[in-house]
């Protein structure tokens, strides 16, 4: 996961064998941690930001006792912290750990099947990013060591001649105990150019080279490496004129205990503020435990051996500058050694001198040990105006106004407040331009360039600068870096569709087309198609597969992916990748560019994506929903992003960058005049492929950038891929599709081919052909010493190998050459005007193509007095041709082969060039012949044609063919017939309907007539090709070769039958091979589980006698699969009943079937119901058995009956709470844990939790407490809008916790002690605030006190409400809604005092108002929207939007700030929908000609769409105080849907968003009203498409949310008092009642259906088995 990515997350630097990302050993090649790009340094306007962070490995499988090391690349600006925070979850037990240098340890017995790793930036804590991590509990060797990446820093640096910059690496992989790298150079001159193993490249004084390339390769395996790009130059001209005098280790020695660290920090003095960047070396260690970080954090292994470790910071920039830290290593026992502590605070820059206007970053790191919290406190002092200011992250800014001349900055630990450090800042004036003021400028000479430097006494002096003659910089070689593929690992289930992409690294003239292969696959249905498309066979057997993607351009480059087969991995679709294309691009002011998206994942069917633009001045730039992207030609912005959204999972988009430029800008602009699509007309078989390719003409060499469309198909399996190749599904319906190939950055510029699509019998169509050879380009013009990259490509039936040999011809120098890749290099004295380049295919040498290169005359050129006439050699001849420019150029005429055959000239039409093949010679007999063309064979061909004129030949002529026998006594034989003349009959009945011919026979009579000549073939009905004894014989038993289809045999005996008699019949299969299959078993009765093809007519009643004459098996066989018995109900009846045997198998296998445990109200008894499902069929219930229960617990009570994952539920009466463990092997329970509970108790419940006084149960078993100071044992609980977290707490007490119910964390914060539900003087205290994005929290409790918190970081503070004049804050209620703006920082405050202003922002960290709104009064609600836009309205119902600064807190008035604008004069709540900035606005209270609800659009600041009821009394209300108003938002398959509940009629309004109007339907119920003790939501069945909640009589209703239709539920749900939902899965849910229980299923039609009645247990506590979906 990649968070504010920027660009494609596929296109990264130089890696190979699989990618790289980087690593290191004890000598400072780290394994696992952090680093950072660095950027530029800040400008004034710039902010300087954390861009992302690269994970590496994203995703992969380990097995138990495993270790993993993860690298980390933060990518930003390299003055901010490039410090990460590391943290895990999913796992089950406590010795799963993760390092904060990326050092994941799985546990021994860890049963966890996924856990997530995350990597925080400690800089900007909203950029992370995830890996998976897949436990496998069998593999074979999980001890096993395996390099997945190394990271190379930094990637590209500059050095001086005759100095040294020095590298580091860090490698990621599985069980390493090797970090250490193999480093290399390439590209040098000098022999005094070399890298040391250490990382240290010294560049000689004498290199030659511009640039050098650094390699370094894993050690542990060298397949794995990455490479950095060196930039050498002289120190005059060298971009950083910085000198390093000195390095400062902080602190210089100190003691650390074995099995514990110590955070270090580095400071780089000298000249010219030098960089920073150190690379970090640790000697001396004996334990491979024993490591420093990138960071400088140094970790000493438990089983370190030396006393003492020198750690030694380089410098990165010149490594002969360092300096040392001492490390004495003491026994763990030492006092004080475990503690954490912050010794001291490092600052850097700690003195900078800046202008008015600019900014600068300082960065931090805390010391100390035991790596203590890095976050600090930055605060400013000495400042005199507002605009000089410092953020959080440590960014200065200095106003433009300032009129102090010195700031002080310091940095306070947060973890220890006493431990802080002061950096000092000098004010320098602001340069606005005009008079300098200098004296010392040089008067002469005028055209001499000058540059200002300052000397070491501060003097300044103007330095000459050299005018450097630039030398032509060679163009470099194309070449293909390296091939990766997405996904690179991924665990599926058999049956899997995988889709993968390759990212081919190189020149991007080369072509990125690869060749997919896989290997390690068991069963044949194991597939790859060319496009990457692979299918897992249903019965893969195999653990382990690799998939391969070769370049075809150089076969030595190619990337890997993993997949690991899990049979219990559920089927489910899953994205892996998204890609944009292009990821950047330019565009010319009205013209056009259209993107393609690219989606990698499992399962995938949707591949579409939606598309938008942003950045854009003008309304006119827009992009549709293809993708096409078309520029105003009034657009005045210079850059434009482009966004797309994957159709198939929206959380995964990507962005391209498009520079806009005018058209006076645009160079060498590529126009297409002509775009041709070959061939023009093809057929493809289904099951079956063709490969088409595109001809562009036009004006500067417009490259064939295409993207390909299919329109008309019926079937998801017909496609075409990015490279041209059209896959026709086996299931498609069509017999005709358009194929359309348009020019990405031309979309008007398109050719379309039309696809015939046959039967995959139709004769010849599964044969692969090479049809012609297509070059691009097809003409070019260039100049000498210039190169120019071919592609070739093969068209033809079933993808014909793209493979090609290169050939050149015309060149008159031998530095003339075009090698196998295409790419054709000029010779720089190159006098040759005309060079002809042909591509031969290799599986067909027959066919190939010329493309033609015209060189452009140079000054060196001699002249032959006529303009475009080659000069030389004289002795070739040439032809005139004129270009589509009407230019004319000469090319060689094509030379006649001198071999004593005949040739003739002809014009090849698909390269346009004329060429001589021989000339066919004419049959000699005696026969009339004409010359036509073959479209075909390409290639003229003699035909014979009736003879005109000259009578007859003298030889036997062919008469033609009739159908039958009969035909043939009806032909009147010719009368200028003679004998001998033939004629065919294709099916002759005479002659048991074989082929026949006949010939003509003048009798003794003189009349002609036919006479049988020969009899062909074999007979057209299936023959009976005998009778054999046994199946061994048969198998022995050669088909005949003219055998066909149908033919049949018999075995008398056959073992494999239970020794029946049996009859085979011959079959072609897919390889074209003839083959015997079972066709009849004759003589006995069926015996089930012996011919299971007799069970899947039981389901037919006509047929139902047939289970009485079945033979029942006396053993079963338990471990044989039998998967066809799950499609038949009776038979699954009959052996489940008859057979424990399969009882047993159905344990084995938890995903074949649901347990439901249900508990009995009134004396505690337990059962087991079982039922059995597959994806094919859903049976009924079954099975019933008891489950032996050690405590019952009697009267149990419905809110504690927690239904939860695994093997964990909690049930409780009203004096006791029990937490009881399900045994499915021995079908028990055991007590896990048991409280009292005080009589009188009220819990609080959610479908998340159970809260009773200090201790709560979570839904994953674990319990949270005890929470301190608490007395009052009744439960409360708060639920968030959206229902990402909730907060819990006892009546009363000192604490309350946070539950993230989206990630599954947890934790306990300090509260003030106060009642939960009664404060004097408070309206409604305790109530919930959050931000639209519900990250952060804020805890009403008085009037004058609140608690803040972020859930991410488990940060709370309490507030205090500082100002006077104002009678407190709001609180969160049913009619004031106030909220927390997206940073965290402020609370929108809207204000219950009439005499203050209704709407403030209020600072967290100060306790103080920020800025006050205009008006006065009181206001209903306020929203803070992600693009920092306030909505605030009033009771009056005026509507006033602020913009707001979320780095000051200050808001301005946007629109309606003085006009009053009072559209409806009620009160409404306002919620956020999904539909960008419009926000909803719901009536609470009674308003004469007020809609019960409206939409108001923030951009436009206008109501777009409102309610038709406007009854005065029709208004929302509903009994919540878990910040959620009374809206519930329902996401759904169709869109979004919004749930109003009316306070009055006790109906409710359903909302939707479609086709870009609001639209509301009237349903006969809304939501359910909660407290703070209950939490009630409806359920959302069939991905949301179904909703289910109660009426306020408490009978059960649905409502279709897609087809907006009520769904009726009387019929099937019976009634009782005291009910209750609960729902399974994403289609099950529980419908329970004091009467009994009942399981449903909603089915995809919307109707529910039940599938068990449990009339004697009345609340279901458990259910076990395969769960899917979403629910509780």
């Amino acid at each position: 996961m990649y968070i504010k990515e920027s660009g494609c997350g596929c296109c990264g630097g130089s890696s190979g064998a699989g990618g790289g990302n980087a690593g290191g050993d004890g000598s400072g090649n780290t394994p696992g941690g952090g680093t950072e790009v660095v950027d530029p340094d800040p400008v004034p306007g710039e902010e300087p930001t954390i861009e992302g962070i690269t994970l590496s490995p994203l995703n992969i499988t380990v097995g138990q006792g495993a270790t993993v090391a993860f690298t980390a690349v933060v990518q930003g600006n390299a003055q901010l912290s490039r410090g990460v925070k590391w943290t895990i979850k999913g796992q089950r037990v406590s010795d799963t750990t993760i390092t904060q240098d990326g050092i994941l340890k799985i546990g021994e017995k860890e049963t966890s099947k996924t856990i997530t790793v995350r990597v925080t930036s400690e800089a900007d804590e909203s950029v992370y990013a995830q890996a998976v991590v897949s436990v496998d509990v069998n593999m074979e060797d999980p001890l096993a060591p395996v390099v997945t990446g190394i990271v190379l820093v930094p990637t590209d640096v500059e050095v001086v001649l005759g100095r040294s910059v020095m590298f580091n690496t860090m490698v990621n992989g599985v069980n390493l105990s090797d970090f250490s790298a193999v480093y290399s150079v390439s590209g040098q001159s000098s022999t005094n150019t070399y890298i040391n193993q250490d990382g240290t490249l010294h560049v000689g004084a004498d290199e030659q080279s511009k640039v050098l390339v650094v390699t370094a390769k894993a050690a542990a395996d060298q397949r794995f490496f990455a490479t950095a790009t060196v930039s050498v130059t002289d120190s005059q001209h060298a971009v950083d004129q910085s000198t390093v005098t000195e390095v400062i280790v902080y602190p210089g020695a100190t003691q650390i205990g074995c099995g514990y660290s110590q955070q270090f920090a580095a400071k780089v003095n000298g000249v010219n503020n030098p960089s920073q960047q150190v690379v970090w070396k640790l000697t001396g260690a004996t334990s491979s435990d024993t490591r420093v970080t990138s960071n400088g954090l140094v970790f000493v292994g438990e089983d370190e051996k030396s006393n003492m470790l020198v750690l030694t910071a380089y410098s990165q920039k010149t490594p002969e500058v360092y300096g040392e830290a001492i490390i004495d290593v003491v026994p763990a026992e030492t006092p004080g050694v475990d503690e954490v502590t912050v010794d001291a605070i490092i600052i850097t820059p700690d003195m900078v001198e800046l202008e008015q206007g600019w900014q600068t970053v300082f960065k931090a790191v805390v010391i100390g040990k035991n790596n203590p919290s890095q976050a600090v406190t930055w605060s400013l002092t000495g400042n005199n105006v507002q605009t000089t200011y410092l953020t959080d992250d440590g960014v200065l800014s200095i106003g433009i106004g300032e009129t102090a001349q010195s700031l002080q900055v310091r940095a306070t630990s947060k973890q220890d407040t006493t431990k802080y450090n002061i950096a000092y800042v000098t004010i320098a004036a602001y340069d606005a331009g005009g008079d300098n003021g200098f004296t010392d400028i040089p008067a002469t000479p005028l055209n001499t360039k000058y540059v200002r430097e300052r000397t070491a006494n501060g003097s300044a002096v103007w330095t000459p600068i050299e005018e450097e003659v630039e030398e032509p910089i060679p163009e470099p070689d194309p070449v293909i870096n390296s091939v990766e593929v997405s996904p690179n690992a991924v665990t599926v289930a058999p049956g899997s569709v995988i889709t993968f992409a390759a990212i081919v690294n190189g020149s991007e003239e080369l072509s990125k087309e690869v060749t997919w292969s896989i290997s390690g696959q068991r069963d044949p249905n194991t597939k790859i198609t060319s496009d990457g498309v692979l299918t897992i066979g249903a019965d893969e057997d195999a653990m382990m597969i690799r998939v391969t993607a070769r370049s075809i351009v150089d076969t030595s480059k190619y990337g890997t992916a993993t997949i690991s087969i899990d049979e219990e991995a559920p089927v489910l679709q899953q994205v892996t990748g998204f890609y944009l294309e292009p990821i950047e691009a330019t565009v010319i002011k009205d013209h056009s560019l259209r993107f393609q998206a690219i989606v990698t994942g499992v399962n995938i069917t949707n591949h579409e994506a939606t598309f938008a633009v942003s950045g854009n001045q003008s309304r006119q730039t827009i992009i549709t929903p293809e993708g096409v992207l078309y520029v105003d030609k009034e657009e005045t912005s210079a850059l434009l992003i482009v966004t797309a959204t994957c159709a198939a999972d929206p959380n995964f988009t990507d962005t391209s960058l498009v520079t806009v430029i005018p058209p006076e800008l645009a160079e060498d602009e590529p126009v297409v005049t002509v775009i041709q699509l070959y061939p023009a007309y093809a057929q493809i078989g289904r099951g079956m492929s063709a490969r088409f390719a595109v001809q562009l003409t036009g004006l500067n060499n417009p490259p064939a950038s295409i993207i390909w469309d299919l329109t008309g198909a019926t079937s998801l399996a017909t496609h075409v891929s990015r490279d041209g190749v059209v896959y026709i599904g086996v299931d498609e319906q069509l017999h005709e599709i358009t194929l359309r190939a348009t020019v990405s950055y031309d979309p008007t510029k398109f050719a379309e081919s039309t696809i015939n699509v046959v039967s995959e019998d139709t004769p010849g169509i599964d044969k692969t052909t090479v049809d012609a050879v297509i070059i691009s380009p097809a003409a070019v013009e260039s100049d000498p010493g210039h190169r120019i990259t071919f592609k070739a490509t093969v068209i033809g039936q079933n993808n014909p190998s793209q493979e090609v040999i290169w050939s050149l011809d015309g060149s008159l120098k031998a530095e003339t050459t075009i090698n196998q890749m295409g790419v054709l290099t000029i010779a720089t004295d190159e006098t040759a005007r005309v060079l002809k380049i042909t591509a031969t295919s290799v599986a067909d040498s027959t066919v190939k193509s010329t493309s033609y290169v015209t060189i452009s005359k140079t000054q060196d050129t001699p002249d032959t007095g006529i303009e475009d006439v080659p000069n030389d050699p004289l002795n070739m001849n040439y032809q005139r041709r004129i270009d589509e420019n009407g230019r004319t150029y000469w090319i060689k005429y094509p030379e006649v082969g001198n071999d004593g055959q005949r040739y003739m000239r002809r014009y090849n039409q698909v390269t346009g060039e004329y060429e001589w093949e021989p000339y066919p010679e004419i049959p000699l007999d005696g026969k009339q012949y004409a010359r036509q063309y073959n479209a075909l064979t390409r290639k003229v061909e003699w035909v014979e044609v009736e003879a005109s004129g000259g009578g007859r030949p003298d030889a036997p002529i062919n008469l033609g063919t009739v159908g039958t026998k009969a035909e043939l006594d009806r032909f009147e034989i010719p009368a200028d017939s003679m004998d001998g003349d033939f004629i065919f009959v294709e099916e002759d009945e005479s002659q048991n309907h074989c082929p026949a011919m006949y010939i003509v026979q003048t009798g003794p009579d003189g009349q002609k007539k036919f006479v049988l000549s020969m009899v062909f073939g074999r007979p057209a009905a299936p023959i009976n090709l005998g009778t054999l004894g046994t199946k061994a014989e048969l198998d022995e038993f050669d088909i005949p070769a003219n055998s066909m289809d149908g033919d049949f045999i018999y075995v008398e005996n056959d073992e494999t039958q239970g020794h029946c008699p049996t009859m085979y019949i011959v079959h072609t299969n897919e390889r074209g091979e003839k083959e015997f299959v079972l066709s009849m078993v004759f003589g006995r009765k069926p015996i089930l589980g012996d011919k299971l093809d007799i069970l899947y007519v039981l389901d037919n009643s006509v047929h139902s006698q047939l289970i009485k004459d079945i033979e029942v098996l006396s053993e079963f066989d338990t471990n044989e699969k039998r998967y066809e018995l799950y499609k038949s109900p009776s038979a699954w009846h009959l052996v489940t009943e008859l057979h424990e045997g399969f009882w047993k198998e159905v344990m084995k296998h938890p995903d074949w079937y649901k347990m439901l445990v249900g508990m009995a109200r009134d004396d505690g008894s337990t059962k087991a119901y079982i039922t059995c499902f597959t994806d094919e069929h859903e049976f009924e219930h079954y099975k019933t058995q008891d489950i032996d229960n050690p405590d019952p617990i009697q009267n149990t009570l419905a809110w504690t009956n927690t239904v939860q994952p695994g093997n964990v539920f909690t049930a409780a009466n009203a004096t006791r709470l029990i937490q009881y463990l399900f045994h499915l092997d021995t079908m028990s329970l055991t007590v896990g844990s048991q409280e009292e509970i005080p009589p009188g108790t009220e819990p609080g419940v959610t479908p998340w939790a159970t809260v009773i006084g200090e201790y709560s149960t979570l839904i994953n078993g674990e319990t949270i407490g005890p929470l301190a100071d608490v007395t009052d044992p009744t439960g409360y609980v708060w639920v968030s809008e959206h229902e990402k977290f909730m907060l819990g707490s006892a009546g009363n007490g000192s604490q309350m916790f946070c539950y993230n119910i989206d990630t599954g964390d947890h934790f306990i914060f300090d509260v003030p002690n106060y009642s939960r539900d009664h404060i004097p003087n408070t309206e409604v205290p305790f109530s919930l605030a959050t931000d639209v994005n519900e990250r952060y929290f804020f805890m009403y409790i008085t009037t004058t006190l609140g608690v803040w918190g972020d859930r991410v970081t488990h940060e709370t503070k309490q507030i205090t409400w500082r100002p006077t004049g104002y009678s407190g804050l709001s609180d969160p209620g049913q009619y004031t809604k106030p909220g927390i703006d997206p940073t965290g920082k402020f609370y929108m405050h809207t204000s219950t005092n009439p005499e203050t202003p209704a709407f403030t922002s209020f600072s967290f960290d100060t306790g103080n108002i920020v800025t006050e709104g205009p008006i006065d009064g009181t206001s209903s609600s306020a929203i803070c929207l992600n693009n920092n836009v306030v909505f605030t309205n009033t009771p009056e119902g005026r509507i006033i939007t602020y913009n707001f600064d979320p780095v000051r807190g200050t808001l301005t008035v946007r629109a309606h700030g003085n006009d009053n604008y009072t559209p409806h004069a009620c009160r409404y709540v306002v919620e956020a929908t999904t539909n960008g900035n419009q926000v909803l606005c719901v009536k609470v209270e009674a308003g004469a000609n007020c809609p019960v609800w409206f939409v108001y659009d923030c951009d436009s600041d206008t109501i777009i769409a409102e309610s038709a009821n406007r009854e005065e009394n029709e208004y929302c209300s509903q009994t919540n105080p878990q910040a959620k108003s009374c809206t519930y938002e329902l996401p759904t398959s169709a869109g979004e849907r919004y749930l109003l509940s009316s306070a009055t009629t006790k109906q409710g309004l359903v909302l939707s968003y479609e086709g870009g109007t609001w639209k509301e339907v009237t349903i006969p119920f809304g939501g359910l009203d909660n407290t703070k003790h209950e939490y009630n939501q409806p359920i959302l069945m069939n991905d949301g498409d179904i909703l289910i909640t109660q009426d306020d009589t408490g009978k059960p209703v649905g409502f279709d949310l897609v087809k907006m239709e009520v769904v009726d539920l009387e019929e099937v749900l019976h009634p009782g008092g005291d009910a209750h939902m609960v729902q399974l899965d994403d289609t099950h849910f529980m419908w329970c009642t004091d009467d009994g229980s009942q399981l449903l299923r909603s089915k995809e039609d919307g109707t529910q259906e039940v599938i068990l009645e449990m009339p004697e247990q009345q609340w279901i506590v458990f259910g076990f088995g395969r769960r899917t979906g979403s629910g509780g």
